[in-house]
């Protein structure tokens, strides 16, 4: 695979990402993309970033409202999903 060609692909999948975003109702802010996320507890609304090196890093998901998604073993200690 070319330079060019993998480049176009890391876009291409960026850009797919996004797409399913918007299909999901989120809002693409400052912050990041902002919608909500359903849970056991109700909903709560969230932050995803993408970071530089997605797709080869996993976005980042942040809640909004810190205690509005329970602590557990999932969350990081900043309390990132």
């Amino acid at each position: 695979m070319s330079p060019a060609a993998y480049d176009d692909y890391i876009a291409y999948t960026r850009q797919h990402f996004e797409e399913g975003l918007i299909r999901s109702g989120y809002v693409e802010t400052d912050t990041g993309w902002q919608g909500p996320i359903t849970h056991g507890g109700g909903t709560a609304s969230i932050v995803i970033t993408l970071p530089s090196r997605f797709p080869f890093r996993p976005p980042r998901v942040i809640p909004v409202e810190t205690d509005e998604v329970p602590w557990s073993w999932h969350r990081e200690l900043d309390g990132a999903l």
